[in-house]
């Protein structure tokens, strides 16, 4: 039976818990952050997170701006729809405190983070293309995006038409500015970085079509095909499944620890 170690903490006033096997010190062990979703916590993806630390990677979870232990009174007395409308600023405030955490850990002599990679789900995923698209492209190894999407435009678009009621109080100003500063455009520009996209067929959420039209377009214009994988879902809806999660284990490990 596996030992593990977890360790609850904060680094730069960010909460977040470490969950890594035990007796791997003495070794150079790889680090995987896994961001959570919107309206959750790093709390809940323990179960995604022990999956990674068996496989013998260092994982840590981290709150999200405004959520888990860093969420206020103010931010939880607000309807699901009111905070909505703070989905993208969350998603690019989280995004630029990640290479506070990677150099933070880059300062532990066994931890690898030169062999890191993020896995986000749904919000997570959308903070794992944030960074990339803005300066992370060269300090992780891989990513893994799990029911979520570049194309934060179409989250909009999606919410507006469906539901009508997220983003309904939206100035257009800021549809616009979103869509605008979105990471879809340098994310079509990638080559050869490793990334792996689980989604859902029938997520209502994330619009899959063009979770789709970019694997495509990245499987094209990537030289060593194995390097981009997109894995689709039926009948799952806006939900980690259990081989979602065992599938970013197989592409973590994959890209970490065989090399």
């Amino acid at each position: 039976m596996l030992e593990m170690k977890l360790h609850q903490t904060s680094v730069k006033n960010i909460p977040l818990i470490e969950l890594y096997r035990e007796g791997i010190g003495h070794q150079r062990v790889p680090i995987v952050l896994l961001y959570h979703g919107f309206t959750s916590s790093k709390e809940r993806k323990l179960e995604h997170a022990y999956l990674l630390a068996q496989a013998g990677l260092f994982v840590v979870l981290p709150d999200a701006v405004r959520h888990g232990d860093r969420e206020d009174e103010a931010f939880a007395a607000l309807s699901f729809e009111q905070k909505a409308e703070f989905l993208f600023e969350i998603v690019q405030e989280t995004a630029r405190e990640t290479e506070l955490l990677l150099e933070h850990y880059r300062q532990q002599s066994w931890i690898d983070t030169e062999n890191s990679g993020i896995i986000g789900t749904s919000m997570g995923g959308m903070i794992l293309f944030e960074y990339l698209a803005n300066g992370g492209l060269n300090n992780i190894k891989t990513g893994v995006s799990i029911i979520s999407t570049p194309d934060f435009g179409s989250v909009i678009d999606r919410a507006l038409e469906e539901y009508q009621n997220n983003f309904r109080r939206y100035p257009q100003s800021e549809i616009t500015r979103v869509k605008n500063e979105q990471p879809l455009p340098r994310i079509r520009d990638l080559r050869n970085f490793p990334l792996l996209l689980l989604n859902a067929e029938d997520d209502p959420t994330i619009p899959f079509e063009p979770v789709r039209e970019l694997y495509d377009e990245l499987y094209r214009k990537y030289e060593q095909k194995d390097l981009v994988k997109m894995r689709y879902y039926r009948h799952t809806g806006h939900e980690t499944t259990a081989e979602m999660m065992r599938e970013s284990v197989r592409w973590m490990s994959r890209r970490l620890l065989l090399h």
